[in-house]
């Protein structure tokens, strides 16, 4: 009898996890269109040769990439959405005129260049902060100290890229990628984390933190100070803990990478039920669709 009621025990366990992972499927596939938000007013005025306006690019929804190179696929997907109008992409593989070329000659989604300025880095980090991850392990990897003979200061670009009346700004750096979002978005009392963010592990690529690993650094300092909402990792492969995949297979990058969107799953509450980041109220179902618009 006992053995019969612990059967029951873990069938219904079964069902019950079942039915939770079904209901956040269906909550989160989405469009991301869904999602989408009006460009923030600041964008819309601002103008090439203004002082980078650090607080309201900050204040608005951030997609980061990490060890971005040339791919521009968060911009594509969030981008061409609406759900996302600022983006930072980072990388220490990369020469400011090899980013220079990159930004002036990108096409995706309809967007065009507008226009592209190189900001003194003094107008994106803040000169106080504090370090939260071990400087002393970037220090010890060659593949750092080869980046430092490459461009030792780090720099800045600020891009523009419109389609019609809609735009999206770039801040590209050419920075240490796991310091630039300890910089970014882990100081202060109250840190706003990146609303999306995409994590690929580049073997050949020198990374000194393999950024989709599950406890690599800035997986650990998201855990910290706070989770982007969404995530772009690579098909079939664990990423970080706690997102689930909520779209089908599309393909980015330099090596046409299979890749999936992912919601973190502890946003969801009660009975599988997704909490909108603007309304915790408003239940917004919808399907994921990454599906990039005709240019």
């Amino acid at each position: 009898m006992g053995f019969i009621g612990e059967i029951k025990k873990d069938k219904t366990m079964i069902e019950i996890l079942n039915n939770y992972q079904e209901q956040l499927i269906q909550v989160a596939k989405s469009d991301l269109s869904r999602e989408q938000e009006q460009t923030p007013e600041w964008l819309m005025k601002y103008r090439a040769g203004r002082r980078f306006p650090r607080k309201k690019f900050f204040g608005s929804r951030i997609v980061y990439y990490p060890a971005a190179g040339a791919d521009f696929q968060p911009l594509e997907i969030f981008g061409s959405a609406g759900a996302a109008h600022c983006f930072v992409m980072a990388d220490y593989w990369i020469t400011p005129q090899q980013v220079a070329d990159v930004l002036s000659n990108a096409h995706f989604a309809g967007f065009v260049l507008d226009s592209l300025v190189r900001l003194p880095l003094e107008e994106v980090f803040k000169p106080n902060w504090t370090r939260h991850f071990d400087q002393d392990l970037i220090e010890e990897d060659e593949r750092l100290r080869f980046f430092k003979m490459i461009n030792a200061e780090g720099f800045a670009f600020m891009a523009i890229y419109t389609k019609e009346y809609h735009r999206l700004a770039l801040l590209y750096l050419g920075f240490e990628a796991v310091e630039a979002y300890d910089r970014l978005f882990c100081q202060g009392r109250s840190p706003k984390p990146p609303y999306g963010i995409l994590v690929q592990n580049h073997g050949m690529g020198g990374d000194w933190n393999q950024m989709a690993n599950p406890d690599s650094y800035v997986a650990q300092l998201a855990d910290e100070f706070g989770r982007p909402r969404w995530l772009i990792g690579q098909d079939n492969y664990e990423n970080w803990r706690d997102y689930e995949p909520v779209s089908d297979i599309t393909h980015g990058g330099v090596h046409s990478t299979a890749r999936r969107l992912f919601l973190d799953s502890r946003i969801v509450r009660g009975n599988g039920v997704l909490l909108p980041e603007a309304d915790p109220t408003n239940l917004n179902p919808a399907r994921v669709n990454l599906s990039i618009s005709p240019q």
